[in-house]
């Protein structure tokens, strides 16, 4: 059995369905929008940059 669906069935019966996608819409943009804060994607930017000094 999927976790997710464990996971679900027990919020909707615990918190109600409603409340429940709510929680797991919060969740779900936060993880999409993580990579935005921060590190990996910036440094990938400044290698590029500093790729193409070099080349030049």
């Amino acid at each position: 059995m999927p976790i997710g669906g464990l996971l679900g069935g027990l919020g909707a019966s615990a918190i109600g369905v409603t409340t429940t996608f709510g929680v797991i819409a919060v969740i779900y943009v936060g993880v999409c929008l993580a990579p935005l804060s921060g590190g990996r994607w910036r440094l990938m930017e400044k290698a590029a940059i500093d790729q193409d000094r070099v080349a030049a």
